[in-house]
């Protein structure tokens, strides 16, 4: 046999190329009153991702949501305070799969 080369064959689908970006509404709000977080997810699969995203107040999960990216997703999301303070608020990814149909 004549070799012809080698080809190297990979995952279409990688996790890491998903990322998240989110932004808050306001900054002070009174107890009680919910603030709004916008998340922004990213993927630069050539496949849909199905991501889970949880929502952070003070380093605690307050909610879960599950989104299907093709190349971008917007979504806002309430967030109630029911605490006095100062709150640091965030999101992440927990978890990114291809999306089978």
């Amino acid at each position: 046999m004549t070799s012809c080369g080698t080809v190297t064959v990979v995952d279409p689908f990688d996790p890491s190329a998903v990322s998240l970006d989110c932004e808050l509404s306001a900054h002070e709000v009174e107890r009680g009153d919910s603030v709004d977080l916008e998340l922004n997810l990213t993927n630069s699969n050539n496949a849909t991702a199905v991501v889970d995203v949880d929502v952070r107040v003070d380093n605690t999960t307050v909610d879960t949501y599950s989104e299907t990216v093709t190349t971008s997703n917007t979504f806002t999301v309430a967030v109630v305070l029911n605490d006095v303070g100062e709150k640091p608020i965030g999101a992440e990814i927990a978890n990114v799969q291809e999306y089978n149909t």
